[in-house]
């Protein structure tokens, strides 16, 4: 079939379910890729917390929560026109490689009322679409599944290898990043760099199809990184806030070594702030 775009859309997209019992999170999560636990809680006591209630046994680490809101270290406040701009589709901790945790929390204290609407697009989900359309969507796939490529954030760890990353419990992570691009050694970086474009477009044109949805104060969305992006279309108010909680649980590719906060710019040696989500 060919490349439908509304297709791959209804295919992919994640509108989470929402509960209000932590100990349906984990299968709820498993099933659908993300879900609401209504009524967490909205504090960073309560961040510190939301893997441990949630996902139990299967935790093996939990990173320090950060604070999102509008701004980012040591500047907080953003633009007018930057504050406005929405946050596309990308999954978090690339730059940890296969370490990257495995699923996410966002716990929300204040949300911008009338808009900053989020957006989950299942990837796992499109690459199973796209081996079934018409060309390029089968040479796509391939691409993203074994060609190595090169995502290390600026000043952290090389992260090298495919988009789908293969993880020890036979798993596929399927990062995205907005660094990505041919590695040094690329024998075509012609050829990468024109299917990168494909793919990160096919990506963006997706994520402005699939369906919205809101957080509220007391919600807290836990996503599977391995295979779920997230975003956020823009927002204007001044005092949204979020908590961000990193985990990785006996799926994941490992524990990077150190201090865990769930921020990669600890990575570089920035001190923890305010990121923008």
């Amino acid at each position: 079939m060919p490349i439908d775009l509304l297709a791959l859309a209804s295919v992919s997209g994640v509108v989470p379910p929402r509960t209000s019992d932590p100990a349906e999170v984990a299968e709820l999560l498993d099933r659908h890729g993300a879900v609401v636990w209504t009524g967490a809680g909205t504090g960073e006591a309560d961040a510190e917390e939301v893997a441990r209630r949630t996902l139990g046994d299967r935790l093996v680490a939990a990173a320090r929560p950060i604070a999102v809101t509008d701004g980012g270290g040591k500047d907080r406040r953003l633009t007018e026109d930057a504050a406005r701009r929405m946050l596309p589709l990308h999954t978090d901790g690339f730059a940890y490689g296969a370490s990257a945790p495995d699923v996410f929390f966002l716990l929300c204290t204040t949300p911008s009322a009338g808009d900053g609407m989020s957006f989950l697009v299942d990837q796992l989900a499109l690459l199973d679409a796209l081996a079934d359309a018409e060309a390029p969507g089968p040479e796509l796939v391939d691409f993203v599944r074994h060609h190595v490529v090169d995502q290390t954030e600026p000043g952290a760890s090389p992260a090298l290898g495919p988009i789908a990353l293969p993880l020890p419990s036979g798993k596929a992570a399927v990062r995205r990043s907005i660094t990505v691009r041919p590695a040094d050694d690329d024998p075509d970086p012609a050829r990468t760099a024109r299917l990168l474009t494909l793919w990160q477009g096919l990506l963006d044109a997706v994520a402005a199809l699939v369906p919205r949805f809101r957080l509220e104060a007391g919600d807290a969305i836990a996503i599977d990184n391995t295979r779920v992006g997230h975003g956020r279309d823009a927002y204007t108010a001044d005092d949204r806030l979020l908590w961000r909680c990193w985990a990785w649980t006996d799926q994941a590719g490992g524990v990077p070594e150190g201090e865990l906060w769930s921020d990669t710019r600890m990575l570089v040696g920035e001190s923890p702030g305010y990121m923008q989500r």
